[in-house]
């Protein structure tokens, strides 16, 4: 079965099935937020494609937007300090079972040791502790791995928030008693 991801309900899809985001989920609780700004989104969204083209090595750096530029700069030097090594790109993952999906933005390495990373091109909210462990559950099929925020700043520096190991348990809990919640909501609602 092909899995389809429906961009505008930020759902997924596959033989009839639908099952909400990680990010449709937390939003729905207000537990993360996207930026009213039209500006600061069309700029998330930019520097994200810039760089999955610089990952596949396939970036026009004549043709980015100069706003652009220090975000990827950004990203290529934490790449380099902290010797990423790319295991998957924006890969969709989906748990049918427990009914949701995500889109990390990477599956990575980082000295041999296997991270879900959320780039941000503003701060890294606490909700992304929950978002990072929902992806990794996905990816690792519900077992740890490391969890990393990096913050890809406009003068081309970048800062990244590690969640550390000993808080997977407690952040998955959370995770899907949000989603549990969500859940309820949609079935009190009739949807």
């Amino acid at each position: 079965m092909s899995l389809e991801i429906v961009e505008n309900s930020r759902t997924y899809k596959s033989g009839g099935r639908v099952v909400p985001s990680v990010t449709t989920i937390l939003s729905a609780l207000k537990l993360t937020w996207w930026p009213d700004d039209p500006a600061a989104l069309a700029r998330g969204t930019a520097v994200h494609q810039a760089c999955r083209f610089l990952d596949e090595n396939d970036l026009d750096q004549k043709s980015l937007d100069p706003m652009v530029l220090p975000y990827v700069d950004a990203w290529a030097k934490c790449k380099r300090e902290l010797k990423v090594k790319i295991m998957a790109i924006e890969q969709p993952v989906v748990d049918w079972t427990l009914g949701y999906g995500g889109t990390p933005d990477r599956k990575l390495k980082i000295n041999g040791e296997l991270f879900v990373a959320d780039l941000k091109t503003g701060e890294i909210a606490d909700s992304v502790a929950l978002q990072t462990v929902a992806y990794g559950a996905l990816v690792a099929n519900g077992k740890p791995v490391g969890r990393i925020g990096i913050q890809l700043k406009p003068d081309g520096s970048y800062s990244t928030r590690q969640f550390p190991a000993s808080e997977w348990y407690r952040d998955y809990r959370a995770f899907l008693g949000a989603m549990s919640l969500y859940q309820w909501m949609k079935w009190r609602n009739g949807k």
